[in-house]
């Protein structure tokens, strides 16, 4: 990075690749101004835009506390926050610019002790959330705010020592248990701190809602086993990860029910920065990087698929994509395949976009880096325009306003419509979005209230005149959804564990009706059975399905369909199905087609003959 002071008080800085292949120096244009007499930064800039300028306290006495701190920021729009009554680096309150919605400008608050911890904050509401602290500054405890629709349970945090042996950690390690009414979370740590032991439960039902995960690691810390959720605490089944000796991972091995018991992923780490994972049924990938001075992942320049598709990337100087082309050759340009072209403006911003369903996109941007307009189906290559005022852009340009929060507030198309206004509520949630079918006419609201710990309490639908649609949500006091209303009367109630999981449904119109009880679970969360309300567990449902060492789905039987499906892959692709009815050894076979984009067309049958031609039509 090179950096040169252009006059006094201003600092202009280069980030800079060079580049042998390209024989050019690139340079992202970040400049900065200082102020002269405190040398504090005033203005940043990128690529000759301004992202943000800072005002601060050089007046105020330095015995009042607040003299260098940060007083305003204001963004590329030139929209202005306010900061003030600074404590122990934390600003106590924070105002707004002027809304629609809140026209003084909405104002948030804290309060900070002397120690620096904030202890209570208020929203923009004026909703207040307690904080409180152990002596060594822990997060200790919650309370969220009162006077709500529920009675919130508080939330609190032990961290302490525990000097006997549990769950065959030795006595002297430290336990972290997270309480919210019945829930918990205990959190068992070695003499790192590292977790060795996670544990959950409701206190009402121990036996029936206790999990545990378990963790093991290496000299240097990283996790070599994380095991899966399970109603035990000692559990060998999990996912087992070794690493290189620069601490790259090398292989990932996951237990499972097939044979072999364990699934291996491996990578390898190949001369020129390329990387090759081949996964549990020997396919392989291979990928290779866009490197600069950091030997990072994050640039892929071509991935190598299972069974023979390409993926090739070309970047910018900055590694910002500029095309990506899928085809059947290791070559960029040969073969048959599908390109999408990405081009950027000065400020580095996406600007055009050429892709093969929707054509051409156009898109500027507003000061803050919002997007103000777009525009798609355009025909050919048009060059990126800073207002799309041309003929051809105008016509198709979506347009965006934005309020002084820099959120959405109008979008308006150029027929009208779809077109859209939106409000908010002080501390940014929608209130109400109200969407127009057609110029000033065929409108429709959808309104959403909220309760003060922000969740979603209602929201209602109303078209023109009609009468409004409503849904409700209720929550307990631990914040979990327990009821759920819908328009024409129906609601359906939950019965929750502490850890929020449904063991009882019952609907409500008019008369209650007992919809699932006993509902269990997987260690994992994922249902293990329950009782339909008119109490039968099964009849002759059974739907069985087998997966293959990746995860894909080859086989399934349903008893009900009185089908066995076979399915059949080429790489990681679904390319048949063998259908087999119960208690007949008759086959018949299903092949799927797809085109150059990966789109599904069609299904043939074993006679060649088209049996669900399917057909991808993308309006421009």
């Amino acid at each position: 990075m090179g950096t040169g002071s252009n006059f006094p008080g201003q600092m202009h800085g280069a980030h800079c690749r060079a580049s042998e292949r390209l024989r050019h120096q690139w340079c992202a244009d970040i400049g900065n101004t200082y102020d002269n007499t405190y040398a504090l930064p005033l203005v940043s800039k990128q690529y000759g835009c301004t992202v943000q300028t800072l005002g601060w306290d050089t007046t105020s006495s330095i015995a009042g506390g607040q003299r260098g701190t940060i007083k305003t920021v204001t963004d590329g729009n030139g929209n202005t926050t306010t900061l003030s009554n600074w404590k122990r680096g934390i600003p106590q309150t924070i105002q707004y610019p002027a809304t629609l919605e809140f026209p003084s400008g909405a104002t948030q608050s804290a309060q900070v002790n002397d120690a620096g911890w904030i202890t209570r904050a208020t929203d923009e509401n004026g909703y207040s959330t307690g904080y409180g602290y152990d002596a060594m500054g822990r997060l200790a405890s919650i309370t969220y705010p009162g006077g709500d629709s529920t009675a919130w349970h508080g939330t609190s945090q032990v961290f302490e020592q525990v000097n006997a042996a549990e769950y065959g950690i030795p006595a002297g390690h430290w336990r972290q248990t997270v309480a919210t009414g019945n829930g918990r979370k205990v959190t068992y740590f070695d003499a790192l701190w590292r977790p060795l032991l996670v544990r959950e439960y409701d206190t009402a039902h121990q036996a029936a809602t206790q999990r545990f995960q378990r963790f093991a690691y290496d000299h240097e810390g990283r996790v070599t086993f994380a095991a899966y959720p399970a109603s035990v605490h000692d559990s060998n089944t999990g996912t087992h990860t070794r690493y290189d000796a620069l601490g790259r991972v090398v292989q990932v091995q996951q237990d499972s029910e097939l044979s072999p018991a364990l699934l291996t992923t491996r990578t390898e780490y190949l001369s020129g920065f390329k990387t090759r994972v081949t996964d549990p049924k020997g396919n392989q990938t291979t990928s290779s990087y866009m490197v600069w001075d950091t030997p990072v992942t994050d640039f892929p320049v071509h991935i190598a698929h299972p069974g023979g598709a390409h993926t090739h990337i070309q970047r910018d100087i900055f590694g910002k994509p500029t095309r990506i082309r899928r085809s059947n050759s290791a070559n960029p340009d040969a073969g048959t395949g599908i390109n999408r072209s990405y081009s950027y403006n000065a400020q580095q911003l996406l600007c055009r976009s050429v892709e093969p369903e929707t054509g051409t996109t156009l898109m500027g941007y507003d000061g803050a880096g919002n997007l103000k307009w777009s525009a798609s189906g355009l025909t050919g290559t048009p060059a990126c325009e800073l207002h799309g005022n041309s003929p051809a852009v105008a016509a198709r340009r979506v347009s965006r306003s934005y309020d002084a929060r820099n959120r959405l507030s109008q979008l308006s198309f150029p027929d009208g419509r779809g077109n859209q206004s939106r409000r908010y509520t002080p501390d940014g949630l929608p209130a109400t979005i109200t969407t127009h079918n057609s110029h000033g006419g065929n409108t429709v609201t959808n309104s959403y209230s909220h309760n003060k710990r922000r969740l979603l309490v209602q929201e209602t639908t109303t078209a023109d005149a009609s009468s409004p649609w409503t849904l409700g949500y209720g929550y307990n006091a631990n914040g979990h959804l327990n009821s759920h209303s819908h328009p024409a009367g129906l609601t359906a109630h939950y019965t929750l564990n502490a850890l929020g999981q449904v063991t009882q449904i019952i609907a409500q119109d008019g008369s209650s009706v007992n919809v699932a009880s006993n509902i269990s679970y997987f260690p994992n969360g994922a249902v293990k059975g329950f009782t339909y309300g008119n109490r039968l567990r099964s009849h002759g449902g059974n739907t069985q399905y087998l997966y293959d060492h990746s995860g894909q789905l080859r086989w399934q039987r349903d008893e009900q369909a009185g089908q066995r499906i076979r399915h059949i892959y080429l790489g990681n692709r679904l390319i048949a199905e063998h259908r087999k009815p119960i208690g007949s050894n008759t086959i018949s076979i299903e092949y799927l087609h797809s085109d150059a984009q990966g789109s599904p067309i069609a299904k043939t049958n074993s006679s060649k003959t088209v049996a669900f031609p399917v057909k991808h039509t993308f309006q421009k």
